[in-house]
Order: structure tokens, then sequence, then C-alpha cells
């Protein structure tokens, strides 16, 4: 492998060595962290990407006289359309790493909300809520009729009994 090959290569896993780390001991930052890279990235080499596109001479004396793809090119213009092109690809991968990370950030929390949620319901049953916009239209006065039938015997049973401690249980029991 030549020396160039080598800078290149070591220059990639720097690069992307802190959005996707396979290591435990050097683990890539955070979803939001590799958001902020991305975008840091993005402007930082904006310069670079500057220099090389607008520059007044061929930068490398090795491609002035090298065949061109594209006849009619210039050296000037092909470095024009090299540069311009590394921005624009360099945008689009910067762009869909930002997103894969926003998703992966956005799928995380979503697991850690629903689990945080199932261990506070834990061993509660879950009851669909009467006001629910939801709620199918037919079955809404049936749910009122029921809820209010309930109240009613409840409020009966809590009137006829004297210990607060048989009228909490008895809510309990009625699920209200």
């Amino acid at each position: 492998m030549s020396s160039s090959t080598s800078c290149f290569f070591g220059a990639a896993l720097f690069y992307w060595w802190p959005v996707l780390s396979p290591s435990r001991e050097f683990p890539p930052i955070t979803y939001p962290g590799q958001m902020l890279y991305q975008l840091v990235i993005v402007i930082g080499m904006t310069p670079a990407f500057a220099y090389i596109t607008f520059s007044d001479r061929v930068l490398y004396a090795v491609y002035e006289y090298a065949p061109r793809l594209i006849s009619g090119f210039s050296p000037q213009e092909d470095q024009l359309l090299a540069g311009s092109m590394m921005k624009i690809i360099g945008m689009a991968v910067a762009l869909a790493s930002f997103g894969w990370s926003f998703y992966r950030w956005q799928a995380a929390d979503k697991r850690s909300r629903t689990s945080s949620f199932a261990k506070a319901t834990e061993g509660q049953v879950q009851r669909p809520a009467l006001n629910d916009k939801y709620l199918d239209k037919k079955l809404r006065p049936q749910a009122d009729n029921c809820l209010i039938s309930r109240v009613r015997r409840l409020n009966a049973a809590a009137l006829k009994m004297s210990s607060p401690t048989s009228a909490a249980a008895l809510f309990h029991l009625f699920g209200v």
C-alpha cells in the first residue's frame, strides 16, 4: 500500500470513528454529538473545498498534463468540477449520516420511553380513556352509561359504609 493510500485510509478512519466505532474502549459519541460532529465537519471543510474549487492556478501539477475524461476541459475547469463534486458529494454523505444519527436517536428515545412506561405501569391493567377522541361513537354511550352506573353504585355503597378504608377498598374494587 502506498503512502498516499495509507494517508487516505487513515483520514477516513479518523473521520468516521466517532460515528461508527465498533470498539467498547472507544465507543461512538452520542447521537446528538454525532449530528453536531457532521455539521462541524461540513462547515470546517468548506474552506478546503473553496480553495480547491476557486483557485486561480492548477494545484496539482501532475493533473495539468493528464488526459481529460471530458474533451475541451482545461485543467482549471477540471479542478473546478472536481472541487464542486467533492463539496456536493461530501455534503450528501454528511446529510445522510446526520439523518441516520437522528433516526437512531429517535428510535433509542422511543425505546427508553416505552421501557420506562412499561416499568411504571407494571402490574396495572390498561384501560382505554372514556374521553378518547378515537373511541367509536357507538361505544361511547355504552361506556358513559357504564361509568355513570358504576359511580352511582359506588356512591350508594359508600353512604352505607362508615369506615374510610372500606370506602377506599370499594373505590379500588370498582376501578374508579
